[in-house]
């Protein structure tokens, strides 16, 4: 086996036994939820950065977080997520983004196109796309802009 790993940070859901790492990051997201007993008066936020991405989109589609705001920033929406995934947040009206750097090393001129199309054909054009001067980086005030 190839263990010589290329632009990825960690091997998890990416190189090896991603099924079941999948099903292991999302059976813990469920329980963390769950041992935190969130009160209802509360809004709930899920944001993924870079390969989070991944984990936020698949944890939304498969346990149906009831959640007011989904952000995607600076990483790539699954490929096997479908419209239907995501139906029930466009019933309650949660806010989703998607958040990518103008210089973001990973987002090139053709991927960016795919991420839009992705997130036009899964949230039925209601998604909103946040582009911002830099790279694949977390910005302190794009992150305050999101949350409040």
């Amino acid at each position: 086996m190839n263990k010589d790993f290329k632009h990825v940070g960690a091997s998890w859901l990416t190189k090896e036994n991603t099924v079941l790492e999948t099903g292991n990051v999302l059976n813990y997201m469920d329980n963390l939820l769950a041992s935190e007993k969130i009160p209802a008066h509360c809004r709930l936020i899920v944001l993924g950065f870079s390969q989070g991405v991944s984990i936020a989109a698949r944890w939304t589609a498969k346990s149906k977080i009831d959640l007011d705001q989904l952000i995607f920033y600076a990483g790539g929406i699954p490929e096997e997520l479908t419209p239907e995934d995501f139906k029930f947040l466009l019933t309650k009206n949660a806010k989703i983004k998607l958040v990518l750097g103008n210089k973001d090393e990973f987002i090139s001129e053709s991927r960016l196109q795919r991420e839009k199309e992705k997130l036009k054909s899964l949230f039925n054009g209601k998604a909103e796309l946040i582009n911002f001067d830099g790279g694949h980086e977390i910005k302190k005030d794009i992150l305050i802009n999101l949350i409040t």
